[in-house]
Parts: C-alpha cells; structure tokens; sequence
C-alpha cells in the first residue's frame, strides 16, 4: 500500500470556546479507512488542531499504517510542531507529545491546505464538538447499491 492520506481539522466554537476534533482517512485510492471525532473541552482554535494530529497520528498507527501525508489547514499548528522552541509555550506538552509521533519509525508528511478543501475533516470537528462522547472512531462505512 502506498501512503495514507489523513485529513484533520479541530475547531473552537467561539474564542476560548467548546472544542471539536475530527479527521479522517483516506487510501492512495481515496477509499474512506477510518475516521475520529472528539470533543477536547473549551480553548481557542489552536489547542483543537494541535491536539486533532496527535488523535490523528495516534488513530494512523494504531491502525498499522506506517506511511502518512498529514493534511490541515492550520499553518500555525504544523510551524509551532516544526519550531524547537515550544518548552515554555502553554501548548508544549501536546507539541512535544507530536514530535515524539512524528520521531517513531514511519514516514509522515505535515502538508498545508486550504480550509476549503479540508470539508470533511470540518465536518467531523464540527459533529466532535456537538458530540458527548469523548471520541467516536468510525470504521469503514459499506454502501450498497
């Protein structure tokens, strides 16, 4: 199998608002794999994304994948990831808790993308918010026709 796309996206209802996570995951074909939606308490948009890769990661390797292309549409969250200086920042446990995912022993790409083409990760943020339970995963969904 070549590389899985994970879509993520988390959400703040409002500044310092109820918070969402959602993603999902896609194979090189675009067939649906899984998906995750949570609710993470109240903050501000950052600590949602933040929090909806390492969900994601986590959700990525627990399932065996071991090659990921990582779309979100917060460049905030993959520089403050990328950036060495995060010790003192009120995020740094959840930035450290994903450079340990990214430093394991797979292939993972961090890629930027447009709030508009992350729709169903949106989404699944969105229903995270709304939801009570902590976290839904969602297995492969079968149509029939």
């Amino acid at each position: 199998m070549g590389f899985v796309e994970l879509d993520v996206d988390g959400n703040s209802q409002g500044n310092s608002g109820k918070i969402g996570l959602g993603g999902h995951m896609r194979d090189n074909e675009g067939k649906w794999l899984a998906g995750v939606s949570s609710i993470g308490g109240f903050d501000t948009n950052l600590l949602p994304e933040l929090l909806d890769i390492k969900h994601g990661l986590v959700l990525a390797w627990n399932q065996g994948y071991r090659k990921i292309i990582c779309n979100l549409d917060s460049i905030n969250a993959s520089r403050r990831i990328h950036d060495g200086n995060f010790i003192f920042q009120k995020l740094g446990v959840v930035i450290v808790d994903n450079k340990k995912l990214l430093s394991r022993e797979w292939e993972v790409h961090l890629l930027h993308l447009l709030r508009e083409t992350n729709s169903c990760a949106d989404f699944m943020a969105k229903h995270g918010a709304r939801n009570l339970a902590e976290i839904c995963i969602h297995g492969r969904i079968h149509l029939q026709v």
